[in-house]
Formats: structure tokens, sequence, C-alpha cells
């Protein structure tokens, strides 16, 4: 037999203490005392300690590959033995999410749209059914990684005689750590009568409906598996760095910069307000089959024309080669016409039209004129200069 295994589901539960020394793929797991009857209790309880537990972790060489916490998220509480979310796993999920938010004081991803993201991993993945699918743990991670967020709780339950066991890992997302990209730095465990649960909610599985499209992330969340920002470098050497638009001179240049969090392909365009548009990345033709590598930071630098007043660059990502999606061109051409006859002046609203299974980030730069050449050119460029959207 696998002494590992065994080793592993025995330690899990509490059961046994198998001799092995922690690192910092697998911390050891914080036992809460005592029985807590109730389910609101018990989620607070264990998301406190998760958050204080990960507090102590020791970064030392890490802490220049682990991102500062500004997002948060929680995965799928499944069953230990099946894999599988139960209408137990929907409340303890809620629960952990509530409590978490509140003890971090930090934004916690909506946990209906990670489960979407779980469910579409999935139906690429080939499961056609849904509901007798057990949610596997790369899920969730990719599920976090898509809304942006910097750690995810994950979390399973087993019933042990008359208790319900819960156990949680906080895991922080570290994409420059390529395919290793997740680092457990704090476990914990809570225990709950069998009785404070109706037997039909801790076997009956989720209610859930095949789906064959992407789902449509909240107004207020970014798909974001690259993170994209812009870099200023001035005339004299002077470097600012942000994520809305900047007003700029011809003397100065602007880094077009992106990190992959996942094997993606990525194409840069730019468009400027004479409607002319160029590619920016990658450099030739051929490289658009090849994946962005995760990661290694990528910076495209580019100026500003002297008879540009506007340029948008438009940063494309795709799990498909774009050698191969053609379909990009009919809503970049729409776009230059509105651009070319004047209907779209400055910043455009909706940025181009693309087919499923691509995305965009976009970013703005205008030109800085001592003398405008007109008050209606002063009233787009205040415009465009207060406006972050992408």
């Amino acid at each position: 037999m696998n002494t590992g295994k065994i080793c592993l589901a025995l330690g899990w539960l509490g059961l046994t203490a198998c001799a092995a020394a922690p690192t910092r793929e697998q911390e050891v797991w914080t036992n809460i005392p005592g029985v807590t009857s109730n389910p609101d209790k018990a989620m607070a309880r264990l998301a406190e300690v998760l958050w204080d537990e990960q507090a102590k972790f020791r970064l030392g060489r890490l802490r220049r590959f682990l991102p500062p916490l500004r997002r948060l998220a929680v995965g799928a509480i499944v069953h230990f033995d099946t894999g599988r979310r139960t209408l137990l796993s929907q409340r303890l999920e809620g629960l952990l999410g509530q409590h978490l938010e509140r003890v971090s004081g930090l934004s916690v991803f909506p946990r209906r749209e990670m489960v979407r993201w779980e469910e579409d991993f999935l139906l690429r993945k080939g499961k056609t059914r849904l509901s007798n699918a057990p949610i596997s743990r790369k899920a969730s991670h990719v599920a976090a990684e898509l809304g942006g967020a910097d750690a995810v709780i994950l979390g399973r339950y087993k019933i042990v005689r008359e208790k319900v066991v819960v156990g949680g890992e906080f895991i922080r997302l570290t994409p420059a750590l390529g395919k290793r990209n997740l680092i457990t730095v704090s476990r914990a465990r809570i225990s709950l009568p069998l009785s404070a649960f109706p037997l039909s909610e801790i076997i009956a599985q989720m209610p859930v409906h095949k789906r064959d499209i992407l789902p449509k992330p909240p107004q207020d969340w970014v798909w974001n598996p690259v993170s994209v920002w812009y870099e200023v470098i001035k005339a004299g050497g002077e470097r600012r760095k942000g994520l809305d638009g900047a007003v700029l001179t011809p003397a100065d240049t602007y880094l077009v910069s992106f990190l992959a969090a996942r094997p993606i392909y990525v194409m840069i365009l730019r468009l400027d307000s004479g409607g002319e548009v160029r590619i920016l990345f990658p450099e030739s033709a051929a490289d658009l089959s090849e994946r962005a590598a995760v990661g290694r930071r990528y910076s495209v630098p580019d100026r500003l024309t002297e008879s540009s007043l506007w340029a948008a660059a438009y940063v494309l990502f795709s799990d498909e080669p774009f050698r191969y999606r053609r379909d990009v061109l009919p809503g970049l051409h729409r776009l230059l016409a509105q651009v070319r006859s004047g209907v779209s002046k400055g910043i455009a609203r909706t940025g181009i039209v693309l087919p499923s299974g691509i995305f965009q980030r976009r970013l703005w730069f205008t030109q800085r004129r001592d003398k405008p050449r007109s008050g209606k050119f002063n009233s787009d460029e205040r415009e465009m200069t207060a406006s972050g959207n992408y």
C-alpha cells in the first residue's frame, strides 16, 4: 500500500501524526480545539485562525516573488471522499467568504462568480455532466487567478463519527514561480456536531446546469490572467508607473508591460487619433503562435508622434494563437472606421468588439499641448485624462 497516501489522509483528520517536517508547500495543520455547534461561529473562527497563521509565515527569499495581498478568494469546500460540492459546501463557502472579508479587511472575490469559472474549467476539460464531476483544486486555483486574487482558501469536509470536520488551506498565488506557483502558508481545521446540519444538506449535490459559453465577469472585477500596466519615462529620465491614462509629450517614452499568470497568447495593438494601427507585440508575425512565458515581464516601448492627439494600446489575450484568429479583424476594422470618420474622438467607450474567447485591456495616452488648438480639444483632453477605463 502507498504509505504516503495513508499518512496524508490520517494526518488531515488529526487521527495520527506522520513524522514529516513542514515545508513551504506543506504547512502543519492547526487544530482548533473543541466542537463549535454554530456553523456561522465555526467559519468565523476558521477564517480568523487561517488569517492569523498566514501572517506568521516566514517569507525569506520568497518575499520578492509574493505580491502584496490586495484581493482574496474562497474556493470550493468539497466532500473529502468524493471531491464533489454539496449544499453544505455552498453554505460553508458563503460563511467563510463573509468572515474572511471582515477579518482581513480586503476584498473577497464573489463566490458565485468563482463557481462559474470552476464549472467553465470543467467544461473545457470535457466534462459533460457537471453535477457528477468532482471540483478539482486546479479549477479553484484557475478561477482565483482569473478573478485577480492574490490568495485563495480551499477546503474539504469529512464526517467522522458524530462530527463534521472542516479543513481549510490558505494558498498564496505566485505567478513569478512558474508552474509551481502555489505556496500553502497556513492550514486549519475545526469540528462541528453532525446534528448542526440536516442530512439532506450534507449529502445533496449542488444542482448544476450544463453551459457551453463563457460566463460574464461581474462589473467590478476583471477576468485577468495577465497583469497590465504602463511606465512613462520622461525626457530627463524620470519614471512613473500607473494603470490609468497618461498625458505625454512626443519626447516621452511609454512602456506597455504585462506579466502572465498562466501560459497565454498575447498581442498588443496601437491605434492613434489618425486611425492608424500597428502591432507592437510580438515583433514578427511568426511569434503570434508562441505563448507568453509565465512569470516573465514583457515591456514594449513606444512614443506618441507629433501629429497624434492620443494613442491607445490594446493588450489582447486568448487561449488560442492569434495566428489562427482572423475573426479579430472585423471588430478592429469597425473601430478604425469610427476613428477615421470622426465618430470616435478621444476615449472610445467600448473598445474593440471581439469574438468569444478573446479579451482585452486598454491603456490610453494623450499628448500634452501648451496651447490647445480649440476649446473642444480641451474638453476632450480632460475627458481622456480623467478616465481610467480600459
